[in-house]
């Protein structure tokens, strides 16, 4: 049950990127000494989402393609907000 949640979440997360990217994958990478993810990183997050907050593979599938959107909206939240 675990692992299906996971896969599914990683679908998602899949899933995902390909709407965002214009149906292309973007391959993992390092570059000036980073590590750039590429697609991956949407399907990490979607399976780690999902593993949190789903019951169900359905839910999980669901939960990889929204949660993205949900921490990369906090995260610009975070970026643009001004200090008190």
């Amino acid at each position: 049950m675990v692992l299906d949640i996971l896969i599914a979440g990683g679908a998602g997360g899949l899933i995902k990127t390909l709407l965002e990217g214009g149906h292309k994958l973007a391959a993992p990478k390092f570059e000036e000494g980073y590590l750039y993810l590429g697609f991956l990183g949407n399907v990490l997050i979607g399976a780690v989402v999902a593993y949190f907050l789903a019951g169900d593979t359905i839910s999980a599938f669901t939960a990889g393609i929204t949660s993205n959107f949900i921490i990369e909206g906090f995260i610009e939240r975070a970026k643009t907000r001004k200090p008190v």
